[in-house]
């Protein structure tokens, strides 16, 4: 029997020059296709106005390349805290490229920044339960909307966790009084 494993890739970002216009940064990686046949693939980042340095250009690579790895990551990157959950979410769904809007954006960065972090930052996302997150939302002095939304961004950030196998089940949240 061979055992293999599945190789971290860290892929390779370069600059292209394009006939119009600034040069853009260019991410590369290999995948396998569906008849298992090794792909090169390629991806354009941004423009070198956008990301000046290369190392703006590897910051905005980072959360694709967690993509591009999902398989050989499980036993490589899992984020264990919320902290580390809400940068990887904040990588993939929040990124320039994502398709929510630019207010939806906004308005989960700034749940994320002035509620959520402040309180769950070094939580494991193991230890998150139901109870205490009803608990602290019943505790906030915010509109019951506010509450809601705060509540199903929470949600939200479980589901994302789930899609990537990083989380078995989202706690679901139940309503507080008065959300």
């Amino acid at each position: 029997m061979k055992h293999t494993r599945k190789r971290y890739q860290a892929g390779c970002l370069t600059t292209e020059k394009r006939k119009t216009g600034s040069p853009v940064w260019i991410y590369r990686w290999r995948e396998l296709d569906t008849s298992g046949k090794q792909v090169n693939r390629k991806m354009v980042i941004g423009d070198k106005h956008t990301y000046p340095s290369k190392a703006a250009a590897l910051k905005a690579v980072d959360g694709l390349r967690l993509e591009v790895n999902k398989e050989a990551a499980t036993g490589v990157y899992k984020p264990l805290s919320i902290g580390q959950l809400v940068q990887h979410y904040r990588e993939v769904e929040l990124a320039d490229s994502a398709p929510k809007t630019a207010r939806t954006k906004a308005v989960y960065g700034q749940h994320f920044d002035t509620y959520i972090l402040p309180r769950w930052n070094d939580y494991r996302m193991k230890d998150v339960r139901a109870v205490l997150v009803e608990s602290w939302l019943a505790s906030l002095p915010l509109a019951p909307a506010t509450k809601a939304k705060t509540r199903n961004i929470m949600s939200a950030l479980y589901e994302h966790a789930m899609r990537y196998g990083w989380a078995t089940a989202n706690p679901k949240f139940a309503r507080v009084p008065n959300v």
